[in-house]
Formats: C-alpha cells, sequence, structure tokens
C-alpha cells in the first residue's frame, strides 16, 4: 500500500485526512505576506535557496516542508502566471503528495495543483514524471507550468507519442533528466520497451520510475488500464483463415452453439457449438487436435460477429477497420484491438483482411504505472475506489469544492420509442437556445452523435459536432461550448482536460470571456448539459453532468432515455422498462425512476470495477515473467552478473542433456546430444563407466572445460563481447516467441474454462510451463552460439 493509503486508513477517512491538508494550507496563507514583500529577484533567490537547502529528502523526509512548499508554489504561481492557487487545489497537492486517489471537481484547478507535489517531488533529483491523457494535453499543460518551475529553479520537459519517437535519443535523454517531464503513460511505456531491447547504454534514454503524478487519472488508470504498449513488426501475409473461419460461424446458432457475454465482450462455445466446430472443421478433438493458432482466430471471429459493433466499438474509414475508444469516443486507425480482432473484423465486414503484426514485447498500463515507487493520481470523478485501491494500492480522498455547486440535476426522462426522445431533445435544445442558452448535448457513440447533429440539421440549429480527430481543434470547440447560445455535440467527456467557461473563451483560460458574455450566459441559466443515452457507469454519467455548474456558476443537467436502447438492457429487466415507457408525460418523471438509474449504475460501476480487478490477474502472469526475463537481461547488458549468467547457462544445459538421456539410459544417446550443444571432451566409455550420482558433475566440469578452450581460442576480449550480445538478442527473439505462445494459450483457456475448470489457475500452471522452457531454451541456445560464432555480430 502507498504512502496516501496507509495515511487515509489510519485517519479514518474524508474528513479527517482532510484536516490533515488544510493545516497546511492554512500555514501557507500565514507565510504568504512575508513572501509577497520580496521582490521577484529575491523571491527567485529564495526558492532556489529552498531546493539548495531540502535537495535528497524524499517523502515522508518533507512533511515539515509543506508549508512552505505551499507558500512558494502559491506565490511564484501568482506572480509568473497571475494565477493564485486555492486552498481547495493546496490540498489537492498535499494529497498527491501522501500518494492518494485525489477527486477534485471539473474547474477547479487539477493542472495547478499538480505542481506542488511535482516540486516537493523534484527534491529526490530522481525525475517527476506528470502523465495525462494525449500530446495536446502534455503540450499545453507543459506550456502553462514550465515558468512557474523555471521561477523555482526547476526544469521542465516533455516526452510526445507523436514524432518524438523519431528524436535522437540525446535530445530524448535530455527531457527525461529535466526535474519534471511531462508525458503520456503510452509515450514513456514505449520508450521503457526501446531501452529494455537496446544493446548498448548509449541507446538508452530513461534513468527510472521515481514518482509519476497521474491527471485525467480515471481514464488512464480506469479504462486505459489494460490498453498496451507493444513494439511490433509486420508477420508475413495475411491469413486467409480469417475469412474462411467467418463463413464457418456464420453457420452457428446464436444460444444453441454459442453464449454471449455483452458486458466481458466474450463469446463461449456450449458442447453443441463445439460438435459443430469439429464438423464443419473435420476434427474429431477442438481443443486438443487444432491448431493452437486456429483456435485463436474462432475466438476472434466469434467475438467480432457478435460483441463488436459497428459505429460504437469501431468504424470503416478507407477500407480500413478504425478502433473507437470506449471512453473518450476517438477514433484510431494504428490502434489494433489485439489478438486477431482487427483481422475477423475486417473479415465480417468484407474488407482486405491486414497481415497480423508480431508482437517483439508489449507492456500494460496498469503494469507500467505500478512499477513507479511512488504513484498519486487525481481526477474530476474517482468512483471506481476499490479498484483503484486493489489494483493501485490508492486510496481515494475527495477535495471539496472551493465554492458551492449550484448544478440542478433534473430526473430523467423515459420515452416510449427513438423517435420521441429525438424529437424531444430537438425541442428542448431549440427552446433553451432561443434564451441564449448554451446546450452540450452528449452521447456514448459516434453512431448516436451523427443522429443527433441529422436530427438538430433538419431543424435548422446551428451547431457543432465533435470529430475527435485532432486534439487541439476539439479542446477548442469544447472551451466555446459555454458561448451565448452555443449547441456542441460530444462523444463522451473523459480525459478531455478541457474547462467549459460561461460565454466562452480560450482552453485554459489564456483568454477571459467577454464580461458580457459571461453575464448573458448566466441570466440564461448557466450551462445546459442534456445528455441523450445511457452511460456504462456512473462515473461517465457524472463527468458529462458535472461539465455544468462548475466554480459556483448555474448550471443545469438532464438524462433524456429512451427505453428502446440496448444500453437500458443491462440496467433494467424488460418489464420494467415497458412500464417506464407507458408514462404519458416523460417531462413528469419522478426522481424514484432517477435514482433507480443511478443505483442501476452505481452497481455496474462496481461490476466493471470486479471485472478489472480479475482481469489484470491474467495481465500479471505475463508482466511477472517479461520482469523476471528482464532481470536476466539488465546481468547481461550491463555486465554486473555476466559472467555469472554464462556459467549457469553452461550447467544448465549439461544437466538438459543428462536429464533428457536418462530415460534411454545409453552413453551414446548422451554425447550426441552433448555434441550438439558443444565439444564433447568425454567419449562414450567414459561417459558410460561414471556412475548416475557422478554423471551431471563430471558433464559440468566438460563444458566448463571446453569454455576455457573455446576463450583460448577466440581470445578473451571477442569472447566477452559474444557473452554480451548473444544472450540479448537471444532473449528479446524468444520473447516474442513466447508471446505468440502466450497468446495462443489464452484462447485455449477460454475453451478450457468451458469445462468448468478454473482458467485462471489453468493459465497460470500452464503459463508457468512455458516460460520454465524458455528459460531453458534461451540458455541452451546461447552456449550453442557462444561454442560457434565466427567473427563479429
Amino acid at each position: 500500500m502507498t504512502a496516501g493509503g496507509r495515511l487515509w486508513t489510519r485517519l479514518g477517512g474524508d474528513r479527517r485526512s482532510l484536516a490533515r491538508y488544510r493545516r497546511p494550507a492554512a500555514a501557507a496563507a500565514e507565510l504568504e505576506p512575508a513572501l509577497r514583500s520580496l521582490s521577484d529577484p529575491e523571491l527567485r533567490a529564495h526558492a532556489e535557496a529552498w531546493q539548495r537547502r531540502h535537495r535528497g529528502k524524499v517523502g515522508a523526509d518533507c512533511e515539515d516542508l509543506l508549508p512552505e512548499a505551499a507558500a512558494l508554489v502559491r506565490e511564484t504561481s501568482r506572480r509568473v502566471l497571475g494565477k493564485r492557487l486555492d486552498d481547495v487545489q493546496l490540498m489537492g497537492g498535499l494529497a498527491l503528495h501522501d500518494g492518494a486517489m485525489v477527486e477534485m471537481k471539473t474547474g477547479e484547478g487539477k493542472t495547478l495543483a499538480l505542481v506542488l507535489p511535482a516540486v516537493l517531488g523534484a527534491l529526490a533529483g530522481r525525475g517527476v514524471h506528470v502523465l495525462t491523457a494525449n500530446d495536446y494535453l502534455v503540450e499545453r499543460d507543459a506550456a502553462l507550468t514550465a515558468p512557474l518551475y523555471g521561477a523555482l529553479g526547476l526544469s521542465c520537459g516533455t516526452v510526445l507519442e507523436v514524432g518524438d519517437g523519431k528524436r535522437p535519443s540525446a535530445a530524448r535523454r535530455a527531457a527525461y533528466a529535466a526535474d519534471v517531464t511531462y508525458a503520456t503513460p503510452l509515450a514513456l511505456g514505449y520508450d521503457l520497451l526501446r531501452d529494455r531491447r537496446a544493446n548498448t547504454p548509449e541507446r538508452t534514454v530513461q534513468r527510472g520510475r521515481y514518482l509519476a503524478l497521474v491527471d485525467e487519472a480515471d481514464l488512464l488508470l480506469f479504462d486505459d488500464a489494460r490498453k498496451t504498449v507493444h513494439l511490433t513488426r509486420t508477420d508475413g501475409e495475411a491469413d486467409p483463415r480469417y475469412a474462411k473461419m467467418t463463413a464457418v460461424v456464420g453457420r452457428l446458432k446464436p444460444g444453441l452453439h454459442y453464449r454471449v457475454d455483452q458486458e466481458r465482450k466474450l463469446v463461449t462455445l456450449t458442447d453443441a457449438g463445439t460438435e459443430r466446430i469439429e464438423d464443419l472443421l473435420g476434427t474429431s478433438d477442438l481443443d486438443r487436435t487444432a491448431d493452437p493458432r486456429l483456435l485463436r482466430i474462432l475466438d476472434a471471429v466469434l467475438r467480432a460477429r457478435e460483441v463488436f459493433r459497428r459505429g460504437v466499438d469501431y468504424v470503416v474509414v478507407d477500407g480500413a477497420v478504425g478502433v473507437i475508444s470506449g471512453y473518450s469516443g476517438r477514433v484510431s486507425l494504428t490502434t489494433d484491438f489485439g489478438d486477431g480482432v482487427t483481422q475477423a473484423i475486417a473479415a465480417k465486414e468484407g474488407l482486405e483482411v491486414p497481415a497480423e503484426t508480431r508482437r517483439l514485447c508489449t507492456l500494460h498500463v496498469h503494469w507500467f504505472l505500478r512499477g513507479y515507487q511512488r504513484l498519486g493520481a487525481i481526477t474530476g470523478v474517482a468512483a471506481e475506489t476499490e479498484a483503484y485501491r486493489r489494483v493501485y494500492g490508492l486510496e481515494t480522498v475527495r477535495i471539496p469544492t472551493g465554492r458551492p455547486v449550484l448544478r440542478v440535476d433534473r430526473p430523467v426522462r423515459f420515452y416510449p420509442s427513438d423517435r420521441a426522445r429525438t424529437e424531444a431533445v430537438v425541442a428542448e435544445t431549440a427552446a433553451r437556445r432561443a434564451k441564449g442558452q448554451p446546450v452540450l448535448l452528449g452521447t456514448a457513440s459516434i453512431a448516436q452523435s451523427e443522429q443527433m447533429s441529422a436530427a438538430l440539421t433538419e431543424r435548422g440549429i446551428p451547431h457543432h459536432r465533435l470529430t475527435p480527430e485532432n486534439h487541439a481543434e476539439e479542446a477548442a470547440a469544447v472551451a466555446r461550448a459555454g458561448s451565448v447560445g452555443a449547441v456542441t455535440v460530444v462523444t463522451r467527456m473523459v480525459g478531455r482536460g478541457v474547462d467549459i467557461q460561461l460565454g466562452g473563451g480560450a482552453d485554459g483560460g489564456a483568454d477571459a470571456p467577454d464580461p458580457a458574455d459571461h453575464d448573458a450566459v448566466v441570466r440564461s441559466g448557466g450551462l445546459y448539459v442534456l445528455a441523450v443515452d445511457a452511460y456504462e457507469s456512473r462515473r461517465l454519467e457524472l463527468h458529462m453532468r458535472g461539465r455544468a455548474g462548475r466554480r459556483g456558476d448555474p448550471g443545469e443537467s438532464a438524462v433524456f432515455l429512451s427505453v428502446t436502447d440496448p444500453s437500458l438492457k443491462p440496467l433494467f429487466p424488460a418489464w420494467q422498462l415497458k412500464v417506464l415507457g407507458l408514462n404519458p408525460d416523460p417531462a413528469d418523471s419522478s426522481m424514484a425512476f432517477s435514482r433507480g438509474v443511478e443505483r442501476a449504475l452505481d452497481i455496474r460501476t462496481g461490476q466493471l470495477a470486479q471485472q478489472l480487478c480479475e482481469s489484470v490477474r491474467y495481465d500479471e502472469v505475463m508482466e511477472r515473467q517479461s520482469d523476471r526475463l528482464q532481470r536476466q537481461r539488465l546481468v547481461v547488458f550491463d555486465g554486473s552478473g555476466r559472467r555469472d549468467w554464462v556459467a549457469r547457462a553452461l550447467d544448465s544445459t549439461a544437466d538438459q542433456a543428462v536429464a533428457a538421456a536418462k530415460p534411454s539410459g545409453g552413453a551414446k544417446a548422451l554425447r550426441r546430444a552433448l555434441a550438439q550443444a558443444y565439444p564433447v571432451g568425454l567419449d562414450v566409455e567414459s561417459l558410460a563407466a561414471l556412475p548416475p550420482e557422478q554423471l551431471s558433475a563430471a558433464v559440468r566440469a566438460d563444458v566448463h572445460s571446453a569454455y576455457a578452450r573455446r576463450e583460448a581460442e577466440v581470445t578473451a576480449p571477442v569472447l566477452r563481447d559474444y557473452e554480451r550480445w548473444i544472450p540479448l538478442n537471444l532473449i528479446d527473439n524468444f520473447w516474442a516467441d513466447h508471446l505468440r505462445a502466450l497468446d495462443d494459450l489464452s484462447a485455449a483457456t477460454s475453451l478450457h474454462t468451458l469445462t468448468g475448470a478454473d482458467g485462471l489457475a489453468h493459465y497460470q500452471q500452464e503459463a508457468e510451463r512455458l516460460f520454465t522452457g524458455l528459460l531453458r531454451r534461451i540458455e541452451r541456445r546461447a552456449v550453442f552460439h557462444l561454442f560457434r560464432q565466427e567473427g563479429p555480430e
């Protein structure tokens, strides 16, 4: 558990922990007059002296520094940025420093709240990473805060996902060498994987994972937790079996041959389905005799057919499959669903099936973040508290708003049909716009955004539909959504990182809205947020509603639902939806209905959190194996234990040959096996004369003698060079093969689970067996090449 988790547990909840953060915030206020009396050069000198005085302090060592640090950051921000941090921002920063999941409502100033823990973390001199959702937010937030860090004597750098991979290593290394580095988890993950495959220290850029401060944390720690970063290469030609399997699956009947779990996006064969597939493929025992890759293709085709929906999960753009982010609504043509699903969708849609990519190495976002020594996170809505605690060891601290929330949340309205709901949305939007009130229409899918946009256009209502292709343009559009009479259609609001100011205004508040426009919007009732679908969880709904009523502004939110929405089926039984659809006046919905929706979404939120906790246990199998292998690679890479690794590989090769030959009991067979690995000095007669208990020791001695002769033959410097790059290349190449084997095992485990066996236990057991074989294979091949390599790499 992190320091924040221990603190929260010890203090017994939000109220008492908030008292802990209020005290240093109040003490900072007492120091403010003295700091204000300093000139700008004096304040900078004071800040630099403070940095020098406390360099090297970490975590709990900074406890007595909190009031002064908070006062310094507040006063420097006021002078450099013209923004004085509120007490709630200081409290949020202090909770982040303690290692908590911090909930601060939209508009309360999370971007600047992150500066205080970054300044405190930078004292350790080991680098602070401030992580956010996309490159636009990286550059925006770094540009905003860099002058503030500079005035405090700290450097600030950025690492981007797009384009930065081509920057020279020296430039990227300089970005990581900064006191504070802004980046996305994906950008840092890619660099970590590249560093792991480097053959020389000069090609590495990172300096370790000390402290991560995560903004937009619910997106990055929950929604994107199982997203993977991987280095790949195209693996040959497109596999024609996707098209063939699509035709085979088309002959199956849902319910009879397979069952669908929409929530988990899983499809499992029934016994009848297994028999039908065996008949169609001409095999007698599907999970024992079929090619493991064919089982994986079958699994992908079933899922593509039943649980991946066009316009919701993916789109087709210029003959290619584009992946829709389930939480931000953004489309990516460079993202792959993985596990062959993208290829299966292409086959389903009649598109050209792309070649699969071979993963050379991979890393889950949740595992990458858990690798930091210290972790703090902040978000506008932290609903999945149990998942944050169980997966990351973070306890949640909720910071109160600086001003009372004036937003009015209207009861949910239920309409009998999609058409009736759309007509009501358009009429409501027109009425609100007529009085100058800005309207934000929130949908749950791109398809629904297009539908609402078409309905508004037909009615002649000017509006802006966000097309999430350019983060900067999208941010500007969201920021203008608070303008007089503006109508904006947006898919989801998670991870946007953008404030909506009444009257409009540039993102980040660089250009404040015109006071007259601001006052006009206030008189109209503030921003009106209208959600037109049931979101997947309570958190997503709160994100949308929370855009209205920021920082004491007036605002209003409502939800219009159609009882025919597929999104309602997991939340309510069919009979209840039918009753809701009979209401003659949807505008007269009672709060009881709204509370019913809230309860259903709260239950769904808990289910999603539980699913994440269960799913990461599968991911951990691969990640732990990767870490174990990486530790071996590191001792070879840096030379600290390279000779010991080679000695163990020689011993292991000898032991493996002896163990393999024992069942046959023949000295000739043993010598043939040994000769495949190294120049054997023992003849058949000598091997046959050895007692069984002495055989391994004798063969070990012989292989070490042969290795000494090898060193004399090629010279020690040459052999030392072989000992570095041969194991490194083998580890990298064999790990890629192992990842494919784990993919095949995962697909086979899905079938294994149908028999009632414990799928996770089966997967763990088989994965460990595969990993043990991987380690032995790397050792054998390393010894083979060390004895036979001629010349440089």
